[in-house]
This record gives structure tokens, sequence and C-alpha cells, in this order.
């Protein structure tokens, strides 16, 4: 049987897919996005996503403080809940934890994790916890409520739809950067770039606002790297897309990062993952009042950096040429895959 490098992530979700319906009593939507929809009745829809973080994988002791991880492993679960444009309710963790871990890990994990709880009004409302025979692993489930026929998914996405960014993009990679030490950083270029790796800030506000106003028409947010990521709404809504590099707003440490590696800046904030940011595809027509009605409403801006087309895949417009990006994403169980925090 081929093994789980050869399958690699998403061939591994398909096997399982495919052995199930895609509807079931209750269930709105069910595997292949950032959560699954359940129908409550009377208009009201639970989206529930769930997520792991294992130690090695996605991240290292060495380099994350225990609260730092607490408030993290909350915060990338909820942004799936963003990433559809649901309200966030509870929570359940899993911790599989080693047997000698410290009670003061403990202590602070569960104040990282509260911090972030409260910040988004979730509720812990279960889970489990049990010995692991080596390294941290953290489970997290989500659910969060919506109105139905109001939640956004990957699949509604056409050609000619604007492709937008929630933020500028590549402070986490720069910070994944800085702590494996492969650059340097100072003042506050270093505290945003390690403050958006270890303490992400899910667009939650942003995504019920896209997804109320009914403005959005597929999204996602960034967690694997913009290129990736749309590839994902590209497979699910049938289309390719193309990226203006001269659109894609870069943070500073991403630029600072990319002059010390000898690498180019735009890739190097595409492909590198955990900014966090929602990606999403408006019509075209309605650009311009989106962008008025977030400013107004959350004194922030989107940025248009692409569209959807009919071509081939993700591809980028650079200095004059259209072509298909050297970088790509994380995936799990690919040997070539780049670390994570």
């Amino acid at each position: 049987m081929t093994g789980s490098e050869q399958l690699g992530e998403f061939a591994i979700i398909d096997l399982f897919r495919r052995e199930f319906p895609e509807s079931a009593p209750g269930l709105a939507l069910g595997i292949g996005d950032d959560a699954s929809i359940i129908d409550l009745g009377g208009g009201q829809v639970l989206a529930v996503s769930c997520d792991m973080l294992v130690e090695g994988v996605h991240f290292e002791l060495a380099g994350t403080s225990a609260a730092d991880l607490g408030y993290k492993s909350l915060a990338v679960n909820l942004s799936d809940l963003a990433a559809m444009g649901a309200e966030p309710l509870l929570a359940w963790l899993m911790l599989a934890l080693p047997e000698h871990t410290p009670g003061r890990f403990i202590e602070e994990f569960k104040r990282g994790l509260v911090e972030c709880a409260r910040n988004y009004r979730v509720v812990l409302a279960g889970g489990d916890t049990c010995a692991s025979p080596q390294g941290l692993t953290l489970g997290l489930t989500v659910a969060g409520r919506g109105r139905a026929g109001r939640l956004v998914t990957r699949s509604g996405g056409r050609s000619g739809n604007v492709v937008l960014l929630g933020g500028p993009v590549g402070a986490a990679a720069a910070g994944l950067a800085l702590l494996q030490g492969r650059v340097t950083l100072a003042g506050g270029e270093a505290r945003a770039a390690r403050r958006a790796l270890l303490r992400p800030r899910p667009q939650v506000e942003l995504g019920r606002l896209l997804a109320d106003r009914g403005r959005a028409r597929a999204m996602i947010d960034v967690s694997d790297g913009v290129l990736q990521d749309l590839g994902h709404i590209c497979r699910a809504s049938g289309c390719g897309a193309v990226i203006d590099a001269e659109q894609v707003p870069l943070a500073t440490a991403a630029t600072s990062c990319a002059r010390q590696l000898d690498c180019d800046a735009v890739e190097f904030a595409l492909s590198g993952g955990e900014d966090y940011l929602l990606l999403f595809c408006l019509a075209a027509e309605d650009v311009e009042a989106t962008r008025r009605l977030v400013r107004r409403e959350l004194a922030c801006e989107i940025h248009p950096i692409g569209r959807l087309d009919d071509g081939p895949g993700v591809r980028l417009r650079q200095g004059g040429r259209t072509r298909r990006p050297a970088a790509g994403g994380y995936q799990h169980f690919h040997s070539g895959r780049k670390g994570r925090d």
C-alpha cells in the first residue's frame, strides 16, 4: 500500500471523503472546507471545525512559550470559523501530555488559551486529556453559528471575481525565519514578526461582515500560504487565478527577510503561511463598495491582489510576464515541506 509521504495530505483526506456520503440528515456541508455546516433549523446553522497541533511539526517548545502555544492553538481554529463567516461560540480541547510535563507549563498554557477565548467570547465546553509517550499533541474543535445560506465556502468563486487579502502578508514567515536563526531582525520589526507567528489574530469580524452582507463569493484563511490556499479555492470553484505581484501587500519584516535570504520577497510572503488572514473573492462590481464598507465598519483595509480566470492553477504576474510560482506552500507528509513554528 502506498505510504503517507507518497499519498500526501490532501489525497489522504480524499481517501476518507470517498467512503462517506456528501449529505446526511442535518449536514449541510461536509468534508472539504474550513468547517462543516450543520443545519439547526429555523434559519440557523452551526459551523464546526477541528485541528491538531503536534510538537515537532507545528511547534517546537524551545521557541514557543506555553502561554503563546495556548493562545495560538485556539486562535488558529477560530480562523477556520472566520473563513466561513461564523460567530465563534464553543471549543473543546484535547491534550496528550508527556508524563513529566511540569504543572507550571500547563498553568501557562491555560492562561494563554483563556486569554484568546475571552478575546473572542468563546466558552470551553469540554474535551479530553491523556498521556503521550512522546511529545505534546493538542487537538481543538470549535463551533460557531451563522444564518442559513450566509456562510461562505471555498466553492463559490467564478472567473472574473477579484481576489483580495485581509492585510499585509508574510509577517509570520518572517517570524519563523527569525526563530529558526535564518535571519536577524531588530526592534519593532522583530516584535511584529514574532507576534504574527505566535499570537495570530483571526479575522472573525471581517469574516462575519463579508458573510452577513453577502459580499464574499468564496473565502479561506491563509494557513498554508496564499499560493496553496488560493489553489484550494480554485479547485473547489473550478477556476484558475492570476496574482499581480505588484498588488500584494507585504509585511515589512517579509521584505527584510527576503533580502537577507536572497529570495523573491513576494514569493517568500505568498508561500510562507500562518498569516491567518482572510483570502476571499468578490464580484468585480462589488470591490470598491466593499472596501468602503470595511473601512467604515472595521477601520481596516482589504487589498485586491488578482483575479480568478479560466487558466490553469495559480499563476503570478511579475515583471511583465505570467508564470507558475516556484514556491508552493506547506503540506504534511511531503519530504520537501518547510518547517513550521
